[in-house]
């Protein structure tokens, strides 16, 4: 088994997230540190009993010099009562402010902003109160440290990734040859999704018989009389579902809006993308840009229906272009942004 030896014995790491949050890109460290032999606690809080179960913590791991308490994405809010009740170091594995959700992606300011300045404010207290900050991209780190006053030093890039540990069987599941070319979209609905500029792609590709569409969004409404060559799944699907799909695909879609958010962050299916070497199409904007830039992914203006439509049909036409880029961004995902690629820059990052 492999671990981490200090002076003073074996490192431990313990992850505190609020109980429900289902989807923390901490996940991926916590699982990969296991599959590499250290030893890692996954503890849910309860918020209404945040005192005692941190208590309870402390009791169990507190008096180690070798434990690392690390905040789990989305749980900022924990980061002040882990510090106050631990008294210890809590690193924060924020990924972004959560004002980048609630305000920029779902645009809730509340009454007269003040929903807006209480996120601001959670955000401001949770970033001060850790000793490390581990946030997405380089581009999300120019941002808070200017709006949130944070120094360069507090701060580490650590790219979300992808949990591996999430995909049981990753053989492929098209078995047989295809008359048309399969483009995945999967996510959420929020602005920078773009699944306005997805449903005028979609329109105005209905005719394509050499072209099929799988849009798997809870939510997504689009009038499906005329889009023959279309697929929605408008509900929750399992992950090895999901899975099913992106064995069928020939090409993912990414973000395709021009939201400002995307000047900071790189999509989770970026990462998905990679991980099964497909090929990659995605709005040309902000830290993505920089893949594009370098011919590992396909860009087009993004919120630009036409230029979508434009790039989806370079790519059908280009079979070597599609097969080189999934195979660059299948490359760059191992080298780079692989589960245990990202767990050992954690590591480094806390353990000196």
């Amino acid at each position: 088994m492999r671990k981490i030896l200090t002076a003073t014995g074996p490192s431990e790491f313990v992850f505190l997230s609020l109980k429900g949050n289902k989807f923390s890109r901490a996940k991926n460290y916590h699982n990969g540190l296991l599959k590499m032999g250290y030893k890692s606690t996954w503890v849910e809080i309860d918020s209404h009993n945040k005192i005692s179960q941190l208590l309870d913590c402390k009791k169990q791991h507190g008096e180690k010099n070798t434990t690392y308490y690390i905040v789990a994405s989305p749980s900022h809010t924990l980061t002040l009562y882990a510090r106050l009740v631990l008294l210890r170091k809590i690193y924060l594995d924020a990924g972004w402010p959560l004002s980048d959700g609630v305000v920029l992606s779902r645009r809730e300011y509340g009454f007269l902003g003040v929903r807006a300045l209480l996120v601001y404010l959670l955000d401001f207290l949770a970033f001060h109160s850790s000793s490390v900050i581990f946030l997405e991209s380089t581009e999300q780190v120019l941002s808070v440290r200017t709006k949130f006053l944070l120094p360069q030093k507090r701060i580490v890039v650590l790219e979300t990734g992808f949990n591996e540990n999430r995909v049981k069987n990753k053989k492929s599941t098209r078995l047989v040859a295809k008359r048309f070319i399969t483009f995945l979209f999967r996510g959420g609905a929020q602005q920078e999704a773009g699944l306005i500029v997805l449903t005028e792609a979609l329109e105005l590709l209905k005719n394509r018989k050499d072209i099929r569409f799988i849009v798997a969004s809870k939510g997504f409404k689009v009038d499906m009389k005329d889009l023959a060559n279309v697929t929605i799944y408008d509900e929750y699907l399992t992950d090895q579902e999901l899975w099913k799909l992106y064995g069928q695909a020939d090409v993912v879609l990414g973000q395709l809006s021009k939201h400002s958010r995307l000047k900071r962050t790189l999509p989770h299916k970026f990462f998905e993308a990679g991980y099964f070497k497909k090929c990659y199409l995605t709005s040309n904007i902000g830290a993505i840009s920089e893949f594009a830039d370098k011919g590992l992914v396909f860009g087009f203006t993004g919120g630009n229906s036409q230029s979508l439509v434009g790039a989806i049909n370079e790519l059908v036409d280009k079979k070597n272009t599609r097969a080189a880029l999934g195979r660059k961004l299948g490359e760059l995902y191992s080298q780079n942004f692989s589960q245990k690629k990202l767990t050992i820059k954690l590591v480094n990052t806390l353990v000196k």
